[in-house]
């Protein structure tokens, strides 16, 4: 395909991607009350507040919940996500969270999982301490500054790459689940055109995918990515389509002054 059309194809598919998502986005995400309720807890709980160093809680949005964050889809009883997971920073506060919160009414830990009754449902609440990520990625927030309209989101490279990293570590269902995310997040990237050049995949993140690439395949039932060469195709179609606009704008302006001067000159 001409680079050409292949460039109005791609805008013609954000476009289009953007409505989708704007039309299927629920008014009421029953998913992200679930979590603002629980942020609510963590800012009000005086068990919690009394944690020694809890005034340096900073948390950032991962896993299922972030992926719903950026891939919304309308919410049914079978579809929505019950597994609020966040990453908490400093590490050291994410197991003294989780144990004071299996002692506060309405939280139940019959395993090592955390699971809170909630007139909403019953989701499990994954405190994951950023030393079991794969590297800290930016965005983490401060507990107070948290807002319902600016959530503390992952990145979405950095979550694709989490996701993963993760992937064939799990059950079969969330290993599966994962890759799929996986497929998704990369999509979601190669239609962002405001995403900047300056998300680059790192060495670490692309070791990491590369690794992950027979998980990925096999849960996935994808074939393999070539991770290096999926990336640099997609920051030179934007750099491409940059030039394009760049180029439209130069042309449109010299005609524009072109018409000006034959029309000075035909006034003269």
């Amino acid at each position: 395909m001409h680079p050409f059309v292949e460039i109005i194809v791609e805008f013609i598919s954000h476009f289009i991607f953007k409505a989708t998502v704007s039309f299927l986005q629920p008014t009421n995400d029953i998913t992200i009350n679930m979590f603002m309720q629980f942020i609510t807890l963590l800012m009000t709980d005086p068990v919690l507040q009394a944690i020694d160093d809890f005034d340096e809680l900073q948390c950032l949005i991962v896993g299922d919940l972030a992926v719903h964050c950026y891939i919304r889809e309308e919410e049914t009883e079978a579809s929505r996500i019950l597994t609020l997971e966040i990453a908490i920073h400093p590490p050291k506060l994410a197991r003294k969270i989780k144990a004071k919160l299996a002692q506060i009414n309405g939280f139940e830990r019959p395993t090592t999982l955390l699971y809170w009754n909630m007139a909403l449902g019953r989701p499990r609440i994954s405190i994951i301490p950023t030393n079991e990520l794969p590297y800290v990625p930016t965005g983490f927030q401060p507990l107070q500054q948290f807002h319902h309209t600016r959530l503390p989101l992952i990145d979405k490279l950095d979550l694709m790459v989490c996701k993963a990293y993760t992937c064939g570590m799990r059950s079969q269902e969330q290993n599966e689940k994962d890759a799929a995310d996986v497929v998704k997040l990369k999509e979601l990237i190669n239609v962002d055109h405001n995403y900047t050049s300056r998300h680059r995949l790192t060495s670490d993140q692309l070791k990491i995918l590369n690794d992950s690439n027979e998980y990925l395949a096999n849960f996935g039932k994808v074939p393999k990515f070539d991770w290096e060469v999926v990336f640099d195709k997609t920051q030179s179609r934007r750099g491409f389509s940059r030039s394009l606009v760049f180029s439209v704008v130069v042309v449109s302006v010299l005609f524009t002054v072109c018409c000006l001067m034959c029309l000075l000159a035909f006034l003269i």
